[in-house]
Parts: C-alpha cells; structure tokens; sequence
C-alpha cells in the first residue's frame, strides 16, 4: 500500500487546504500595483468630475477645502463599496500577475 504525501497550503482566505505531493500548483499570482492604478484611475476620474459638476454650482465662492470637505465624503463611498469591487470582479484576472519567485 503506498501513501501519498499531503501539504497543507494557506490559501488567501486563510483556510488550510492539503495539496497532494503528486499535482502541479497553479503559479501564484499577486495583484499588479500598476495595473491596479490605471484601472483605478479610469473609474475615479469619472466620480470626481461627476460629483464635481454637482458641487461646483451649489458652493460657489465657498473655500477649496470646504469644497473638498462636501466631495471627500461622498466620493469615498462610492469607490470603496461601488468602484473597487466592480474593479475586483471585472478586471480581477487582469490585474492579477504571476507571482516572482
């Protein structure tokens, strides 16, 4: 009787798998920090200058900062809880990028 030897691996979520000794692993792969940036900046600039041209005519002659100060609030929510994870599961594969070993 032979016995196969097991590895247990981490995945991302933390959670111990075993990964038989016999299988090839997929190559890890990292998020790109570039990659990320470009997609980011291609959502980003359209909420700003969205939310921009809603502000801009109600706080006329108001401060930058308390411009800035009405934007920030509204702007953050809509790309932590809309813009990045739309980014996350339609451009996930391509911001992924094999890992260097």
């Amino acid at each position: 009787m032979t016995s196969m030897s097991h590895t247990h691996v981490a995945s991302a979520d933390g959670n111990a798998s075993a990964v038989s000794g016999s299988r090839q692993q997929a190559p890890q792969r990292v998020p790109s920090r570039v990659r990320l940036s470009l997609i980011m900046m291609l959502g980003v600039y359209p909420i700003i200058t969205a939310l921009l041209y809603v502000v801009l005519p109600l706080t006329a002659g108001w401060a930058i900062w308390q411009i800035t100060l009405v934007v920030v609030p509204m702007m953050v929510p809509m790309i932590v809880f809309g813009l990045t994870p739309f980014i996350q599961k339609t451009f996930g594969r391509f911001i992924q990028v094999p890992a260097k070993r």
